[in-house]
């Protein structure tokens, strides 16, 4: 991806707050489906923060091995009826998919040029319930601190107006092109 393209659709989404298209996600983040945890961007500030929303649905590869033993007549959610955690959406995609909603904000923020954007850590992460399919995630995520090449940001993820999880902070950083290693055959002849 080039600079000129995350300039254009940082322009596009200025900070009045826009929306991103699926293209523009596509354009901004490397990841592609089945690993693209991000569908729909309906609100952009670049420099402050974003919404961006992933559905989770029963087709998807985590679900491939149980789908087979489970009366999918019956809602898992129902704790009355049916309790079904297997139906669970696992805690880290979910939070694979905030990052990739904060990849977005610091992406379209910091533009990387030839570098590559990276995830330092994550501090306080807490999880306030399952999510399952049929849920849309809602992560709101906000830049806290931008230093140079690296940046604190927070968030939470919403199902429904209801908080399913907390991070107080991610930390991210650019690293230069410099920094990875040789892909080719040359280096390792000795």
């Amino acid at each position: 991806m080039t600079i000129t393209s995350i300039d254009a659709i940082t322009e596009a989404t200025s900070s009045t707050g826009q929306s991103m298209t699926y293209r523009q996600i596509l354009d901004t983040l490397p990841h592609r489906p089945p690993i693209l945890l991000v569908d729909r961007v309906p609100h952009l500030t670049v420099g402050e923060s974003i919404v961006a929303e992933k559905a989770v649905n029963a087709s998807e590869p985590c679900y491939v091995d149980i789908t087979d033993s489970v009366d999918l007549s019956r809602d898992p959610r129902g704790a009355d009826e049916f309790e079904d955690e297997r139906f669970a959406y696992p805690a880290a995609l979910m939070i694979e998919s905030l990052g990739q909603a904060a990849a977005i904000l610091w992406r379209m923020s910091v533009p990387a040029g030839d570098g590559t954007l990276v995830f330092g850590g994550i501090r306080n992460c807490i999880f306030h319930g399952s999510v399952y399919p049929g849920d849309v995630l809602s992560h709101r995520v906000r830049i806290d601190a931008l230093k140079g090449d690296f940046g604190i940001l927070s968030g939470h993820t919403e199902v429904a107006g209801r908080i399913v999880a907390e991070v107080e902070s991610m930390l991210v950083a650019v690293r230069p092109l410099s920094d990875h290693p040789p892909t080719d055959d040359t280096t390792s002849a000795a």
